[in-house]
């Protein structure tokens, strides 16, 4: 990004009398002011910003992106990342799976896409359930999962992180409906656990040992019952304090 950031480097200069004139100031050429190696971050930032620079900038953004694109694609070789597994396409089809090192591939033929393949924590938003005897419940959980499949992941769902939250919520939602609120306990959070695991497995995914976890499970009180308790208590004449 900042190779394409210097080339582009004497169009910024056509459009942007006030950012040259920054850059002489400063002591630098006018390419290192905005993104040359070793002047981490200026070209980006600058270019980046179209609600702040107009019209230019989009501009310049668009072609910044469509000149990083094609040098990824001009590029003979591909470097995976420790932490990242990926796949290459070639002519958009699915050709091999790249784990971390160098590799070769076929300059304009060839695409490389990687995603990050380690331990992963997703949050999930409380739900309001209800148990099997009745009672209404609030429950939150996480969970941990980690790339097992990079090329199902990659190419057989849209949206990861909103597909294990789906899944994840209507397992604790199935689980919950068909539980007794005084049954709940250790082997609670493993079925749930064991119904996450074999949904987003299909997706190359593999949630963690003890990987789904609750972290609030409490009884909820509906303003619904809390009126009918008032509604109750001072018919009875008890004080509201007292009712409970």
């Amino acid at each position: 990004m900042r190779c394409a950031a210097a080339l582009v480097a004497d169009a910024v200069d056509s459009l942007s009398g006030g950012e040259r004139s920054k850059a002489r100031g400063s002591g630098r050429t006018f390419p290192e002011f905005f993104g040359a190696p070793g002047v981490p971050g200026r070209a980006v930032d600058w270019l980046l910003a179209p609600a702040e620079r107009g019209v230019g900038s989009m501009f310049l953004q668009h072609l910044l992106e469509q000149l990083t694109a094609l040098w990824e694609l001009l590029l003979p070789w591909v470097v995976v990342e420790a932490y990242e597994n990926g796949v290459v396409l070639r002519l958009g089809r699915y050709h091999r799976t790249l784990t971390p090192g160098f590799h070769w591939k076929i300059p304009l033929a060839e695409r490389y896409i990687g995603t990050n393949v380690v331990v992963t924590t997703l949050n999930l938003g409380s739900q309001s359930l209800t148990t099997r005897d009745g009672k209404g419940v609030v429950v939150s959980a996480i969970v941990k999962y980690h790339i097992a499949d990079v090329s199902k992941f990659l190419l057989e769902v849209n949206d990861a992180a909103d597909a294990i939250a789906d899944v994840a919520m209507a397992g604790i939602r199935q689980v919950v409906n068909r539980t007794a609120w005084e049954e709940f306990d250790g082997d609670t959070d493993a079925a749930m656990e064991a119904l996450v695991r074999d949904e987003v497995r299909r997706w190359g995914i593999e949630i963690e040992p003890g990987g789904l976890v609750l972290t609030d499970l409490q009884i909820c009180r509906s303003i619904r019952h809390l009126f009918s308790d008032r509604a109750g208590s001072k018919h009875a004449g008890i004080p509201p304090q007292e009712a409970h």
